[in-house]
């Protein structure tokens, strides 16, 4: 049996397609072969059209010996019109089931003193321009393309994507972080930056029992950052105050630690955490805000020219959000297969390269996913493993400069051409 035909059996519900009669009949796309279709098209890094990549596919499936039941590739049409029957939420579902099975296989080893360290951060992405797009996620002011918000719940880790929502660009980022609460369990620590806090935020974090590493704005935020930051100390506990309104309606006060870090520049981080000062040094603190930053490595990965899907083929609020989920799910699985080579080969898992996993498994995604063989799927896996291991990346070092930023600037603006 496939690869992604047991996790189709894992994580397969009546609500995944898009109506009751889809894929009752015996049709060359089956739901197997769309999901593979998917990343395949993601992997692919939108290069190609429906057409060329269709053709490409075949190639690949006749090349690796494995039957797709006709041997002409299908029409860009019926791929388009049989995605349609996928819904979106299947995809996210294999991508918790990768998340829970790297978890599984090798949790104890993607731990920071016992705990799981997550981040959670936005990026949003322009799409084509279509009338349902427009209509669902918004155009920006002052834009022409519609564009959407995607929240991304990271394990910093072991560097793999376990969980994200999709809204339109508009959509407060503090309110998609809260929906990424049920994949987190109690103890697990959530690092934040300066985008986030919140009282309420603050407050259901605290409630659900999930530890919080959260950078505050040094002006405009709450009282208590004011009040610390004129003691001039760097490690007080503090009292965060709801609003009025929440006062009066019985609302406690939030008693959190604040410290302040210095990291060499002008203004130190100052953060607010639930970690007392007993469990977690300041140096373990100023440790675990530097692992947020895997996030934005994460994205980083997804923008760069060999992976970045450029522009999403689909004009439906449901296709756009097949191919974003189909692009973290396959960065996920290329994390899983590089944290087991580096358990077969006994190499430090932070040592491989993102990059070189995930363009390894693009390169056999068709074989690792559709070989009903499992001798030679082993055999692929084994040559798989032993590929991953070959590609490190060095360990960056400290920065010794700061950070400067060479892209030009906007040429025009509200007032017209800049500089003109």
């Amino acid at each position: 049996m496939s690869l992604v035909k047991r996790m189709l059996e894992a994580t397969w519900k009546t609500g995944s397609r898009s109506k009751a009669t889809d894929f009752t009949r015996a049709g060359p796309l089956t739901p197997e072969l769309l999901i593979t279709l998917l990343l395949f098209m993601a992997a692919d890094g939108g290069r190609r059209g429906y057409g060329l990549m269709l053709d490409a596919f075949w190639e690949e499936a006749g090349r690796s010996g494995i039957a797709l039941g006709r041997s002409e590739p299908v029409s860009a049409a019926a791929f388009c019109k049989a995605r349609r029957k996928l819904k979106p939420q299947l995809l996210a579902a294999l991508l918790a089931m990768v998340g829970a099975e790297v978890d599984r296989l090798h949790g104890r080893q993607l731990l920071w003193h016992g705990r799981r360290i997550f981040a959670v951060d936005g990026m949003r992405h322009n799409l084509q321009r279509g009338s349902e797009l427009a209509a669902h996620f918004g155009v920006p002011h002052g834009g022409h393309c519609p564009q959407m918000l995607v929240s991304v719940l990271y394990d910093v880790f072991g560097r793999f994507p376990v969980a994200a929502t999709i809204a339109p660009a508009a959509t407060s980022e503090r309110q998609e972080l809260l929906k990424l609460l049920p994949h987190l369990r109690p103890g697990d620590v959530l690092v934040l930056d300066r985008g986030y806090p919140s009282f309420e935020v603050l407050k259901t974090l605290r409630d659900a029992g999930i530890e919080i590493v959260i950078r505050v704005p040094k002006s405009g935020s709450f009282d208590a950052i004011q009040v610390f930051r004129d003691s001039g100390g760097d490690d007080y506990r503090v009292l965060v105050h709801p609003s009025p309104s929440a006062a009066r309606d019985g609302v406690e006060s939030l008693d959190l630690r604040c410290v302040s870090l210095d990291v060499g520049g002008d203004d130190p981080w100052i953060l607010l955490t639930t970690l007392r000062r007993s469990e977690v040094s300041l140096s373990q603190l100023k440790q675990i805000y530097h692992l947020r930053w895997e996030i934005e490595e994460f994205y980083k990965l997804l923008k760069s020219d060999g992976f970045s899907l450029r522009q999403l083929h689909a004009k439906s609020v449901d296709g756009v959000e097949q191919e974003l989920f189909a692009q973290l799910l396959l960065t996920a699985m290329s994390r899983l297969l590089m944290v087991n080579a580096a358990a077969e080969h006994e190499t430090p898992h932070c040592d491989l390269s993102a990059k070189a996993g995930v363009m390894a498994l693009a390169s056999g995604i068709v074989r690792l996913l559709l070989c009903d063989d499992p001798e030679r799927r082993l055999e692929h896996h084994g040559a798989l493993l032993r590929r991953l291991a070959r590609h490190r990346q060095r360990r960056r070092p400290g920065r010794s400069s700061p950070r400067r930023s060479f892209k030009p600037g906007p040429r025009w603006n509200s007032k017209g051409k800049v500089g003109g």
